[in-house]
């Protein structure tokens, strides 16, 4: 890779155990997820995973930090599918771990 190439802009990547960073909201009802080989070059971070375009939030003054892209292992999705969470919910991960190589999540809807 050239130097060149590393200086191209890559859209913003948070992964599953940096998500307690911040609050993040959805843009649709029905969002698609993106896979890694989409949002980044071939041999580049993230090589896998699955990911959700959203509006990230800071999770104390609720200031916009813009578009990203935040990894959805199943028992996120999950959980966003079971607690109906959709177009212009917000919602934030309050603790996430990895136990027998599976991420889990307390995750809660902001602004209830």
């Amino acid at each position: 890779m050239k130097l060149s190439d590393k200086a191209q802009e890559t859209p913003d990547v948070t992964l599953a155990g940096d998500l307690i960073e911040s609050a993040y909201e959805l843009q649709s009802d029905d969002p698609e997820l993106v896979p890694a080989d989409e949002l980044t070059a071939e041999d580049e971070f993230p090589k896998y995973g699955d990911f959700l375009e959203v509006v990230e939030y800071s999770p104390y003054d609720g200031t916009d930090r813009g578009e990203c892209y935040v990894e959805v292992p199943q028992r996120l999705a999950a959980w966003l599918v079971e607690n109906e969470v959709g177009d212009g919910d917000r919602w934030k991960v309050v603790q996430s771990q990895k136990v027998d190589g599976e991420w889990q999540f307390e995750v809660e809807v902001v602004g209830e």
